[in-house]
């Protein structure tokens, strides 16, 4: 579940102008610290998406920001206004309603992303910059036939040194390889192709047929789990 904070029509706020603003924006629940030093600016006119696990603290600012819950430092602006001590100018300009998103709506209907993990931002940019910051591509194997899936996910492990996931359909694995696709000379990794291609050439070595494979940006749900996964 996720929660939208909509502008109405006719607030005060003006193109070029931040709709939403907040700086060290704090919040603790007993000893779980909810936000923890939160800075956010969020552009008026745009679609901004917020993403997060559970627990890292989505909520607690979408209420702070929509005056329901107040913070216990920092500060929150939201249409010019201070959440704390304007929330009722606050109210007047916006709308607050619950829905059902997934990660592919945000990929494809934000301008800009925030991902929060432990009540802070750990990435923003746009779906595009968020997938190229996590300086990995991504191969999807299709084998010729799926009884090999167990043995294909051995050999590229052992090959490419990541971890092969075999996807819904039996047939098909993917894993996240080091390096860029399209990034020769990357001196961080890897070039991804060179690596894809040597596991493509061993799993054909011991006898295992793949149907198609390709290689490419991750989706904006892998670069979610990278990023989770990496935060402290």
């Amino acid at each position: 579940m996720t929660t939208t904070l909509t502008q109405e029509l006719g607030s005060p706020a003006t193109t070029g102008s931040l709709a939403i603003e907040a700086r060290g924006l704090a919040k603790a629940f007993g000893t779980t610290r909810a936000l923890d030093g939160l800075d956010l600016s969020v552009p008026s006119g745009s679609v901004y998406a917020i993403l997060g696990p559970n627990g890292a603290g989505k909520t607690t600012a979408i209420r702070i920001f929509a005056t329901l819950t107040r913070p216990d430092a920092g500060t929150a602006r939201v249409l010019g206004h201070d959440v704390t001590a304007d929330p009722h100018a606050v109210r007047s300009g916006i709308c607050l309603a619950g829905q059902l998103a997934t990660v592919d709506e945000a990929d494809y209907l934000a301008d800009r992303i925030a991902v929060i993990d432990h009540g802070d931002i750990v990435a923003e940019g746009t779906p595009g910059e968020l997938k190229a910051s996590t300086g990995s591509g991504v191969l999807r194997i299709r084998l010729a036939d799926a009884r090999d899936a167990g043995r294909a996910r051995e050999i590229l492990d052992r090959v490419l040194g990541v971890h092969a996931i075999q996807d819904q359909d039996p047939a098909a694995l993917s894993a996240r390889i080091a390096g860029r696709p399209g990034r020769p000379g990357d001196p961080e990794a890897p070039q991804a192709t060179e690596v894809v291609a040597g596991g493509i050439a061993q799993l054909a070595r011991e006898g295992i047929g793949v149907s198609g494979f390709a290689l490419g940006q991750p989706s904006l749900d892998e670069v979610f789990l990278a990023l989770t996964e990496a935060a402290p």
